[in-house]
């Protein structure tokens, strides 16, 4: 089970924590993780994101 950040926050939430404070299901904030994993990873928005990318990165790198 991953082991996610905010972005501003220095606490570690998992799917399962995250679904409870925000009042919807764990299938459903999975599927809006990787929704916004995919709006990330999109040239599209890279100057709109471009920091954010780089966190994801170094996220990723870790995680791996």
């Amino acid at each position: 089970q991953g082991v996610y950040m905010g972005i501003e926050e220095d606490f570690e939430f998992t799917i399962l924590e995250i679904s409870k404070e925000l009042g919807i299901s764990k299938e459903k904030c999975r599927q809006v993780l990787l929704m916004a994993m995919k709006k990330l990873k999109n040239p599209k928005y890279e100057d709109q994101f471009s920091e954010v990318k780089e966190i994801l990165a170094l996220l990723e790198k870790d995680n791996s």
